[in-house]
């Protein structure tokens, strides 16, 4: 295994990628991956911001309430940021361009046929001028 490729699965394995992930990510063998992060564990700072307890972007404590879905982030902005800084990474959506039906503007839309305005302010306004349809 070069040094190059033990850099990459300890850095997939700190983005908190599992074995399999890291197998095909990289093309490395599932049993070389394993073996290497047996032999090379994250110290524990590390291996804590990956076990549920840390937000993904700034590595703050999050508390976890029981029986609900686990956080990732920490807050809003920390998703958001988090999103804009591994777009690449993120798999590639078909995207379609729509026009509001209320204010007209085009705008970027995933194949739904619910979406029907470019905003939840214009849903709103529409809402609230009886404009549903």
């Amino acid at each position: 295994m070069t040094v190059n490729e033990s850099e990459l699965i300890t850095r997939l394995q700190k983005k908190g990628y599992g074995y399999k992930r890291i197998s095909t990510e990289t093309g490395i063998p599932l049993n070389s991956v394993k073996s290497f992060c047996r032999r090379h564990p994250l110290d524990e700072v590390e291996q804590l911001n990956i076990e549920k307890n840390a937000c993904q972007f700034c590595g703050k404590p999050i508390t976890q309430i029981e029986h609900q879905k686990r956080k990732k982030f920490c807050s809003y902005e920390c998703r958001i940021s988090w999103w804009n800084a591994h777009r690449s990474e993120m798999a590639k959506r078909i995207v379609i361009k729509r026009k509001c039906h209320f204010c007209g503007k085009e705008y970027d839309s995933v194949p739904s046929k619910r979406k029907k305005y470019c905003s939840r302010d214009c849903f709103v306004s529409a809402m609230r001028k009886g404009c549903s349809e």
